[in-house]
C-alpha cells in the first residue's frame, strides 16, 4: 500500500512539474536615455504560443519595458505588453 502511495505521488509530481508555461526567449534589450528623471530598458521576448500550422509552430510577441537605478540593476517596476499573437517567427525578422 505503501508503495501505491508513493507511486502516485511520484507521479503527480512528475505532471506538474511539466505542465510549466514555455520558457521565454530575450530576443533585443535596449536601454533608452532618462525620460522624467528615470532611466528605462526595453526587453522583446517571443513566447511558444502552442498553436502550429502544418509546417511551423507559432510564438508570442512581446515587450517589457522596466525601470532601471543608475547601476544597471532593474526595479521591480516592469510593464509588459503583448505586441504579437501566434506568428511566424520569419514574418517579424
Amino acid at each position: 500500500m505503501k508503495r501505491i502511495s508513493l507511486a502516485l505521488l511520484a507521479a503527480a509530481a512528475s505532471t506538474s512539474i511539466a505542465c510549466g508555461p514555455p520558457p521565454k526567449v530575450l530576443v533585443h534589450q535596449e536601454f533608452f536615455p532618462p525620460a522624467l528623471g528615470e532611466d528605462k530598458i526595453a526587453q522583446e521576448s517571443m513566447q511558444l504560443s502552442g498553436q502550429s500550422t502544418d509546417k511551423q509552430r507559432l510564438f508570442n510577441y512581446s515587450i517589457r519595458i522596466c525601470d532601471v537605478n543608475p547601476q544597471g540593476v532593474a526595479k521591480p517596476t516592469c510593464k509588459e505588453t503583448l505586441i504579437l499573437e501566434n506568428v511566424s517567427p520569419k514574418t517579424i525578422y
